[in-house]
């Protein structure tokens, strides 16, 4: 039987110790010939982000994606 439940990106490190050199590295191998990988990626990242890292609530966290929402909603029965 098979977990339904999705892990949870982790974007959240607490490597630098102050909040903006963790949110710096949210990349990988800044010295290396690979490429940059980038684990911020949307603005929903950022908003994971912020909560891992105890910046803002997990409530918050469901309201800041509701202005996009509520403009989606009311596109859509504008143009019924």
């Amino acid at each position: 039987m098979t977990d339904s439940v999705t892990e949870e990106k982790s974007l959240y490190s607490d490597v630098g110790g102050w909040l903006c050199l963790d949110f710096v590295n949210t990349g990988s191998k800044y010295h290396s010939h690979s490429p940059v990988v980038d684990y911020i990626e949307s603005y929903n990242d950022v908003v994971a982000w912020a909560r891992q890292a105890s910046l803002i609530s997990a409530e918050q966290e469901l309201l800041s994606g509701l202005p996009s929402r509520i403009k989606r909603a009311r596109y859509l029965c504008a143009t019924k």
